[in-house]
């Protein structure tokens, strides 16, 4: 007779970042960008100060795309196996400031053609933790920030795994953006402005 042990494996929880969370929710956040996020924030770190203490310093404050009141991360047993900043899309959002980083402003355009939709800003799984069903818990909490009329997000055009979820959980490519890469090193050339009505 042949024994054959299955391994239970648990259902992801969700919960709100945390300061302790440290350094892994970086990593999360390069993960979720391919770099873009840190790239970016290399460029706004202040004289002096290192741009991980920088992207730590976003996470901590109030209003930041990456404050920890709008991002939440996917345990496993105990463990973090993901990450998930949400926010939202005003039904009237106004012009984009002057002052937008080149870089940024693709994204915001694509943004404003889901004017009141939820907002995903970054999802990212560990890749040790992959095929457990987190990004898909992580979709489903992000429900709770639907806007009336439903939810959005930008992802590249080379992260086809991303976007493959994305169309299982319902979105669709609703429009496209030439990325300005500076010099920001990504195979990408478009953001894709996925929805979900």
């Amino acid at each position: 007779m042949i024994f054959v042990e299955f391994r239970r494996v648990s259902a992801p929880s969700i919960r709100p970042v945390r300061p302790e969370d440290g350094d892994i929710l970086l990593e999360l956040i390069d993960i979720a960008s391919h770099g873009f996020v840190m790239h970016l924030f290399g460029g706004a770190t202040p004289p002096g100060q290192d741009v991980s203490e920088f992207t730590r310093s976003r996470i901590r404050s109030e209003d930041s795309g990456l404050s920890h009141t709008k991002s939440w991360v996917a345990e496993v047993d105990g463990e973090i196996a993901g990450y998930l900043a949400i926010d939202t899309v005003p039904l009237d959002p106004g012009p984009i400031p002057e002052d937008e980083p080149a870089m940024f402003r693709a994204l915001t355009e694509l943004e404003r053609e889901a004017p009141g939709t939820g907002l995903i800003n970054l999802l990212s799984t560990l890749p040790e933790m992959r095929g457990r069903g987190v990004g898909s818990a992580l979709l489903h909490f992000s429900e709770r920030n639907r806007g009336p009329n439903g939810m959005c997000l930008t992802v590249s055009d080379e992260n086809v795994g991303a976007q493959r979820l994305y169309r299982r959980h319902g979105y669709r490519v609703a429009g496209r953006r030439p990325i300005v890469k500076g010099n920001w090193d990504t195979p990408a050339e478009e953001w894709l402005l996925m929805v979900k009505s």
